[in-house]
């Protein structure tokens, strides 16, 4: 089996799914690139979780 993941712009995340403090990078292309990993490791899991219970 094989996969692979593509993150890419448009990042901007809705105000409620961000968990992450920008700081100087918030509203930035960066800042946006940044918050959006945690969203994605935790979507990574929940599927890896539904495979292995499937």
């Amino acid at each position: 089996m094989m996969i692979t993941l593509s993150s890419h712009h448009p990042f901007t995340l809705p105000e409620k799914n961000q968990t992450l403090d920008g700081g100087a990078f918030k509203g930035l292309l960066f800042g946006d690139y940044l918050e959006s990993i945690p969203t994605l490791t935790k979507h990574l899991g929940n599927s890896s979780k539904r495979r292995s219970l499937g």
